[in-house]
């Protein structure tokens, strides 16, 4: 009995594909395309299957917001653009409601620093050393992060702070 060889049989299997079967290494490229082929549906069901999953569940809710953003998450930068836009006018209308920059600033230096240590932080000299240490690694963890970095939220609180109550200086904490 012979040895079994992949060229005979995809010729046998599929005789209209032509000469580039008839060579070893045509043989091999055709069964490594078929097999990345199959092994990309494979990969687009599950994740199809995963988020149909998600939605049943109630994690995850298809409204018309999320459909008319589903095109930004699917181009890189710009979902997690979106995403940190809407962390700042998050802040601003927090900062609007409360009419205190100054709660604003606390609110947002305890969640960068913690509850026990936040008194402690002087916010001008944290502002100061952020801006003072960006590199490039830092500014591309920032473009791929989905919230902007909490002393770029700080600083912006004050600026429309500044810009809304302008008879008020800045808050110091």
């Amino acid at each position: 009995m012979g040895q079994w060889r992949p060229t005979i049989a995809l010729r046998s299997l599929s005789p209209h594909l032509g000469p580039s079967i008839n060579n070893r290494k045509g043989a091999i490229w055709f069964a490594l395309i078929i097999s990345l082929v199959g092994i990309v549906y494979l990969i687009i069901g599950l994740l199809l299957a995963f988020a149909l999953n998600l939605m049943t569940l109630g994690f995850v809710r298809l409204n018309g917001h999320n459909i008319l953003i589903l095109p930004a998450r699917l181009i890189p930068f710009l979902g997690n653009a979106y995403s940190r836009a809407c962390e700042f006018t998050c802040d601003r209308i927090a900062t609007y409601v409360t009419a205190s920059p100054a709660a604003a600033e606390r609110g947002l230096t305890m969640l960068a620093v913690g509850r026990d240590l936040y008194a402690d932080i002087d916010v001008d000299e944290y502002l100061h050393d952020s801006e003072q240490n960006r590199g490039f690694i830092l500014r591309m963890t920032e473009k791929m992060s989905t919230h902007p970095p909490l002393p770029k939220r700080i600083a912006e609180v004050r600026r429309i702070a500044a810009s809304w109550w302008p008879q008020s200086p800045a808050p110091n904490i």
